[in-house]
């Protein structure tokens, strides 16, 4: 509890824009928000086709190595037959990554929203949201096993490496991506379709907010306090899927967007920033300006190009995530004990037609 007078401290966080809109206006791979996707003149015509054909061989050569592993290794191996496809595509993702990226398997770790107290108060034209830390409440927990986890190589590292698999903490995760090698229109025994359940995993990830760092006082370097990112500017971690073959039951890509729109899936709250079906095409969720846009819970697809699209949309949506100030420093450890901290309470200020404000208090304990 922090009690005394209060002092303000500088906030300041890159502000970013969300993910872009991968469309179709320029070859099935343009981009209708923020990024504009064109070429002009003979020679650029030429170049981009080659880009496209090299593309649509890299395509090929995914294909082809798949194939190889269902042929190589027998049905009765399922497990052996997941993991090599898994390889094939981590190389393939590693192949295309800046090294700032770090790849890996296993588990993301994150604070559970209960040891956050949020107040939210109205004002004049809008709301007053007031967050403070309690260390009482506060838990880790871990998500169900990823099967690619994309982070911060550069400032953060894995809190464990286990055989197989890392785990990761929330605030050096940039996004995740789940591989399927395969999915139809079957129910399993919750009655929910491969769609569905890509949806329900996209939305159970997307809870996890709770983010913590020190940061310095003013005038100090030997003074930190904690500090919680206020919930209501959390930007939830990027979804990808990346689905390497299909039964013909899903239909073509009209028919996925269908059932990826049908009420039972729109219900699960699902968000995809971007997923790749192979020979089918490139999917996206609609991204709503507002919380009542009627298209919330709509997808939008490409089929041209599919791979190309995919890449594109992967490499600017992570580029485009919001990167930690870099004063800021990993509450690391808060991942091993929750035991008193003194910690900063944070005011965001939200009001129509005007920039939100955010505002650090600390207190002398």
């Amino acid at each position: 509890m922090i009690s005394g007078e209060k002092r303000r401290i500088p906030f300041c966080v890159r502000v970013v824009a969300d993910v872009p809109t991968v469309g179709r206006d320029t070859l099935g791979i343009g981009n209708t928000k923020g990024i504009t996707l064109f070429l002009e003149g003979e020679a650029m015509n030429s170049f981009n086709n080659n880009l496209l054909k090299y593309t649509s061989e890299e395509e090929n050569v995914l294909r082809a190595r798949l194939q190889a592993i269902r042929t190589a290794i027998p049905a009765e191996h399922p497990s052996e037959k997941g993991r090599s496809v898994e390889m094939a595509v981590h190389r393939f993702f590693r192949d295309i990554l800046p090294n700032e990226y770090g790849l890996t398997t296993g588990f993301i770790a994150y604070h559970v929203n209960e040891c956050i107290e949020e107040t939210r108060t109205p004002t004049e034209n809008g709301v007053r949201y007031h967050y403070r830390y309690n260390h009482e409440t506060d838990a880790i927990a871990l998500s169900s096993q990823l099967d690619l986890i994309i982070y911060d190589a550069m400032r953060y590292a894995p809190i464990a490496r286990i055989e197989g698999c890392d785990i990761v903490p929330l605030e050096a995760v940039f996004g995740y991506v789940e591989v399927k090698s395969w999915i139809d229109n079957s129910r399993d025994n919750s009655g929910m379709t491969p769609l569905q359940k890509i949806l329900r995993q996209s939305q159970k990830l997307r809870d996890m907010k709770v983010k913590l760092y020190w940061l310095s006082e003013p005038d100090t370097y030997t003074k930190v306090v904690l500090m919680p990112f206020p919930l209501i500017e959390t930007i939830p971690i990027r979804a990808y899927a990346f689905v390497l073959s299909t039964d013909e039951s899903l239909g073509g890509p009209s028919q996925i967007k269908e059932l990826l729109e049908q009420k039972e899936s729109r219900s699960l709250n699902g968000f995809l920033t971007s997923m790749y079906i192979q020979s089918c095409g490139h999917f996206w969720s609609h991204h709503a300006e507002t919380v009542d846009d009627p298209k919330i819970g709509t997808f939008e697809y490409s089929e041209e190009h599919p791979l190309a699209a995919f890449k594109i949309a992967l490499l600017a949506s992570l580029s485009r995530f919001p990167r930690a100030d870099r004063t800021w420093t990993l509450a690391l450890d808060r991942y091993y004990t929750n035991a008193y901290a003194r910690a900063a309470e944070v005011t965001v200020t939200k009001a129509k037609g005007k920039v939100p404000t955010t505002e650090v208090w600390i207190g002398e304990p």
